[in-house]
């Protein structure tokens, strides 16, 4: 009875282990996402990316793409500030493209809206936030409003 008590014992002591592989720190975001509503309507696109310029200090690129390369929408977010807060889309630094089915590319400008980094951890490579903007085409008045905009990403450097 004394080596089944002392065997069940060291059996739960082996399960109760873990190792680093269940440390989901340096694991990408299970499941990405990232989304917005243009002019009220859901915008989910089926490809995304993000990518880090450099080790992130000089920005981060989304870009998502609607399904169907003939038909299909755009959206391009260029950020240089890369750090927990609200920042500016000042199309010097921070810029964001919308890029619709029929061609015509709606761009931010200065004044137009923010985004902001809720999560930000250059470790695991994992960054989340939010945006809302009014994008515009360039000499033209026609704008389009963009809202509950998020992103939940891992990146690759």
């Amino acid at each position: 009875m004394m080596r089944f008590s002392l065997l069940l014992l060291l059996m739960a002591g082996l399960v109760a282990c873990s190792d680093d592989e269940d440390n989901n720190d340096n694991q990408p975001v299970p499941n990405p996402s990232f989304s917005m509503k243009i002019d009220g309507e859901l915008w989910n696109p089926s490809n995304f990316s993000l990518f880090a310029a450099g080790d992130t200090s000089m920005g981060l690129t989304i870009s998502g793409m609607e399904e169907g390369f003939t038909s299909g929408s755009t959206v391009t977010i260029d950020v240089e500030h890369l750090a927990l807060g609200t920042f500016a889309f000042d199309d010097a630094f921070n810029n964001f493209i919308y890029t619709n089915s029929m061609g015509l590319a709606y761009t931010s400008f200065p004044g137009s809206g923010n985004y902001t980094m809720s999560n930000l951890n250059t470790a695991s490579r994992k960054v989340k936030g939010s945006f809302a903007l009014t994008v515009r085409v360039p000499g033209m008045q026609d704008e389009v409003e963009i809202t509950e905009g998020k992103f939940d990403l891992s990146y690759v450097e």
